[in-house]
C-alpha cells in the first residue's frame, strides 16, 4: 500500500509549470516539488490493486534506467529516440565538483518526439548510496507533456500499462486536486524513500517521473555524518 497521496492543484500546477523555467534551479525544484512533496496528510492513502510489485529498476523512459551512468544514459536515448549529440543538451552552467574543481553537468535534456514541446530531463547525483561518489548515476528522469485533451490523457495512460504494465496503484484521483496518477513500485513503497515511476496528469501537463530517491537522501546523510553537531 502506498503511504503518500497527492497534493492539490494549485501546488502541483504550479510546480509543474515551473518546469518551463529557463532557471535551471527552478527546473529542478519544481520537479522535486511535483513528484517528492506530493503528500496531503488530510487525504486518504490510495490502495494498492492486486498486481504484483514491481521492479523499478527494470522500467525506463527513452531507454534511460534508474543507475546508469552518464555514457550510458546518452548511449541510451540516442540508440532508443534515433538522437545525435547535437539534440542532447547537457546543463548549461553547472556548478564546479566541490573535490575535483571541475563543472560537471548535472542532467540533460532532449525533446521528446511525440510533441514539439514535450521533454525528457535526465538528472544525475553522485552514487553515494553504493558508496561511489565518484560515479555520477541516473537518479532521476523526468517527461513532461503539455495536456491539449483528455485524450491525450487516455493515450498516454494506455501506452504506459502497455509498456510498463498494470501499476499497483491504478488511476486514482485526487479528492481535492481531481489530479489523476499511477504508481509503479515495489511492495509497500514509500514515495519518498523508495523507487517509484510516477504518471500524473494535472490541470495542465501529464509527466511521468522515474525516480529514486535514495541517491538524493544518501547525500543528505553522508553530509549529517560530515557535519556532526558542535557545542
Amino acid at each position: 500500500m502506498m503511504k503518500r497521496t497527492l497534493c492539490t492543484t494549485l501546488f502541483l500546477a504550479a510546480a509543474l509549470s515551473a518546469c518551463d523555467s529557463k532557471s535551471d534551479d527552478g527546473k529542478a525544484q519544481a520537479e522535486n516539488a511535483a513528484v517528492s512533496s506530493v503528500a496531503s496528510p488530510q487525504e486518504s492513502t490510495p490502495a494498492a490493486s492486486s498486481q504484483k510489485a514491481v521492479d523499478v529498476y527494470q522500467l525506463d523512459i527513452a531507454g534511460v534506467r534508474l543507475g546508469m551512468s552518464w555514457d550510458e544514459a546518452t548511449a541510451a536515448v540516442k540508440e532508443k529516440m534515433q538522437l545525435t549529440d547535437k539534440d542532447i543538451k547537457p546543463e548549461p552552467y553547472p556548478d564546479k565538483d566541490e573535490k575535483t574543481g571541475e563543472k560537471i553537468p548535472s542532467y540533460f535534456t532532449f525533446k521528446h518526439s511525440s510533441g514539439p514541446s514535450d521533454e525528457v530531463t535526465v538528472h544525475f547525483l553522485p552514487d553515494y548510496l553504493h558508496g561511489q561518489p565518484e560515479k555520477r548515476v541516473v537518479s532521476s528522469v523526468f517527461f513532461k507533456k503539455n495536456k491539449r485533451s483528455q485524450e491525450d490523457v487516455a493515450e498516454m495512460f494506455k501506452a504506459a500499462e502497455e509498456k510498463y504494465g498494470i501499476p499497483p496503484v491504478d488511476k486514482e484521483t485526487n479528492g481535492r486536486s481531481r489530479a489523476v496518477f499511477s504508481i509503479w513500485c515495489g511492495d509497500g513503497c514509500d514515495i519518498d524513500r523508495d523507487p517509484t515511476l510516477l504518471l500524473v496528469s494535472s490541470t495542465i501537463l501529464i509527466t511521468l517521473n522515474l525516480n529514486d530517491p535514495r541517491y538524493e537522501n544518501a547525500i543528505k546523510e553522508q553530509e549529517r555524518k560530515d557535519n556532526p553537531p558542535k557545542f
